[in-house]
């Protein structure tokens, strides 16, 4: 435990994260003042939080959304849009009988929703698809980018102190001093954890006083001013397999992040392991980030495709879409959590054979 303690003040004194962390909370300020108008939000968010009416303009505005709020989930079928999403895209073997059963399983979850009436939750009115894009697809997209960098950043430097400062011939001469790497591994991983932590508990905290965050926490994600814009469908309602609240959609979304920044710390430390340059560690990080984002585009609507999709890069580029039915270049239910599962256990993996493999090596 000492060791791991030690292990991580030096790399928080030897590596650049507390800037990175500083100038991350700086920009993502600045994110979240630049986002969409927050006077009807929050003015809706203190309405539903049983606060009086101040504004006489926007509170006719509340009370003609209102009058158009529906449930939403009466008479959706989830079958159907993945009939319609079979005739626009053509899917073939495995990957139809995925898709199809896919959305066979979402009927009974569609039909609970609309037994239970939570679409006719609020949320913050007409300007809820805005606001909820901004708040995941803007604010905690940015967030889990820059843990991403810091994880590369701290993986990568945790072996570089003793290979550039000079003690490495020393350290690492005997098995004893190999095993410090177990050290380093958890330095990396609680400092990876802390920094998202900051940053993911710092931007959730300024949009929320911006937004009135908590007047709307206990609403529905799925309420029926919550539509997706889909580019086969139309406007469809926001699905998700669990019945999620605002604070528990953000909430579940920052943990899958955080545990995708954990897989690509553990990556970023094995190649690191192996490698004796910083510099030509990270050109490899990079290069493995481009095939990644470049597989499921050149896999297509295959099952290759479709499975190559359901890696960190694109992962990250889908975090909107988690915890719902993910749409249609996704073919199984909870994509989010399965997938990253799976990268953990990938990454560990690596990790694990990246150490065997320097305790063995000859420096």
């Amino acid at each position: 435990m000492h060791l791991s303690l030690a292990e991580t003040v030096k790399l928080w004194r030897t590596a650049p994260l507390a800037w990175f962390v500083l100038a991350f909370v700086v920009l993502n300020a600045l994110l979240v003042l630049t986002g969409p108008d927050p006077g009807y939000p929050r003015f809706v968010a203190a309405t539903h939080a049983g606060a009086p009416a101040a504004d006489p303009a926007l509170e006719a505005r509340l009370a003609s959304d209102l009058a158009g709020l529906t449930n939403v989930f009466v008479g959706f079928e989830p079958e159907e849009q993945g009939r319609a999403y079979q005739r626009a895209l053509g899917y073939r073997g495995v990957v139809a009988d995925l898709m199809a059963a896919k959305y066979a399983r979402a009927v009974p979850v569609v039909v609970e929703r609309a037994a239970t009436e939570r679409a006719l939750d609020p949320y913050y009115a007409s300007d809820t698809g805005e606001v909820h894009e901004f708040l995941v697809g803007t604010l905690l997209s940015a967030v889990t980018l820059e843990a991403f960098l810091l994880a590369v950043v701290a993986g990568l430097h945790s072996h570089a102190v003793e290979r550039h400062r000079g003690p490495a011939q020393v350290v690492f001469v005997t098995r004893a001093g190999r095993g410090l790497l177990k050290a380093k591994l958890a330095a990396v991983l609680v400092s990876v954890a802390v920094a998202h932590a900051v940053l993911a508990i710092g931007v959730l905290g300024f949009a929320g006083l911006r937004y009135g965050l908590a007047g709307v926490w206990s609403d529905s994600v799925g309420s029926g001013f919550h539509l997706i814009r889909d580019v086969v469908v139309g406007f469809r309602p926001f699905f998700a397999w669990l019945d999620l609240s605002v604070g528990s959609y953000l909430l579940l979304s920052a943990l899958v992040a955080l545990c995708l920044a954990l897989v690509v710390a553990l990556l970023s430390f094995a190649v690191g392991a192996r490698v004796p340059n910083s510099y030509l560690g990270f050109g490899m990080l990079l290069l493995g980030g481009g095939a990644l984002f470049a597989a499921p585009i050149a896999g297509g609507i295959s099952l290759f495709g479709m499975l190559a999709a359901l890696n960190p890069v694109w992962l990250w580029l889908k975090q909107p879409s988690w915890f719902t039915d993910g749409g249609l270049d996704v073919v199984v239910p909870h994509f989010e959590g399965a997938a990253t599962a799976a990268w953990l256990a990938i990454a560990g993996l690596a990790a694990l054979v990246g150490f065997r493999r320097f305790r063995e090596a000859d420096l």
